[in-house]
């Protein structure tokens, strides 16, 4: 009898650590975004190769500071309210942020 309440409580402790997670999604709108072709073997900001039509760059925490870290962490998850159109006739409206774009 004693394992239920301690399975219950370990299942309240591992959801609420969802909930909390999910609750971190910000949204913005009329924001500006820049496609770049890195060379291929580039490392980005974060340590990860690119990947192409996937990979998103960001501004810097502090304009003009490469060393601030980028303005949303690494792996942050951009979503577009319509998908783009790539070269390889595809739309996508998904991007993971791994790079950092211009700091100036």
């Amino acid at each position: 009898m004693k394992k239920i309440p301690i399975i219950l409580g370990m299942l309240f402790i591992l959801g609420a650590s969802i909930l909390s997670e999910s609750t971190l999604a910000a949204t913005y709108v009329n924001q500006s975004v820049t496609a770049y072709v890195a060379d291929q073997g580039s490392l980005t900001y974060h340590g990860t190769v690119p990947v192409m039509y996937s990979t998103a760059a960001v501004r810097p925490k502090v304009c003009g500071n490469a060393l601030s870290g980028t303005k949303f962490p690494a792996g942050t998850i951009i979503t577009t309210q319509a998908g783009l159109p790539f070269p390889d006739a595809r739309l996508r409206s998904t991007f993971q942020v791994y790079d950092m774009g211009d700091v100036k």
